[in-house]
């Protein structure tokens, strides 16, 4: 029987079979095709992780518009995809801090320190001229508004003095002219102005303390939500700034 022929080298070079190209060579050359299939190989996985990047964002940009947030993407990095605004319309619910300037600047009252304001957005929640600046707008825009009385609290009265019961002024337990009281009528809560405190009754300005001014609204958007029904049926805003 033949004996099978076995590939030699040259004097003092290794032999041994490739493992990338499934057939015996000699060490100089093997090293030089092992090399090679190196950069191969390293091509390809740097070629398999861009692609794999591409496709996680294109999921991400294509998760809706909830504010998703990928915490393993491409070497472990996170991938965020902004919320989708939602402009301010008709049945929303628009939670906003502000703050009211007169016209000689300064502020007579503001909401930063507390919880903003709710309201739902077309019901009348709010003074027709700020409700009119905030239409279209989104979360998280600030802007300045100045509004005239014929948009804010119309103009004064002149017939606008009526006499309650002081049981009825909310607010404090004494009262004194100039002091802020709020009353309950048919048209719900109400701010009127102390004018004269008598024994059981108490002359009022049913002018809103603010009518006939001129004012500057700081505003900055905090929250805009669809209403539930429940806000729809009731024409407010529940909940934390809102009614209820």
């Amino acid at each position: 029987m033949a004996k099978k022929k076995t590939k030699q080298g040259k004097p003092g070079q290794i032999y041994f079979p490739s493992v990338f190209l499934g057939k015996a060579c000699f060490r100089p050359h093997c090293d030089q095709l092992i090399d090679q299939a190196e950069l191969i190989l390293k091509g390809i996985v740097l070629f398999a992780n861009l692609r794999i990047f591409q496709l996680l964002l294109l999921k991400s940009s294509t998760a809706g518009a909830t504010g998703v947030k990928a915490d393993a993407g491409y070497n472990g990095l996170p991938l965020t995809v902004a919320e989708s605004p939602m402009p301010i319309e008709k049945n929303q619910v628009v939670l906003f801090h502000y703050s009211v300037s007169d016209e000689q600047g300064n502020v007579v009252e503001s909401s930063r320190g507390g919880e903003p304001n709710a309201y739902l957005h077309g019901q009348g929640g709010i003074i027709r001229g700020l409700e009119e600046a905030l239409e279209g707008r989104d979360v998280g825009e600030s802007f300045s508004v100045t509004v005239t009385p014929d948009k804010a609290y119309g103009l004064r009265k002149a017939d606008a003095m009526q006499r309650v019961p002081i049981k009825h002024l909310i607010g404090a337990k004494r009262w004194k002219p100039g002091m802020i009281a709020q009353v309950k009528t048919e048209q719900g809560a109400r701010h009127v102005v102390v004018a004269k405190v008598g024994l059981k009754f108490a002359d009022v300005d049913t002018n809103h303390p603010m009518a006939g001014k001129t004012l500057t609204f700081d505003i900055e958007i905090i929250e805009v939500r669809t209403a539930d029904p429940e806000e729809i049926a009731h024409g407010h805003a529940h909940g934390p700034g809102g009614d209820h």
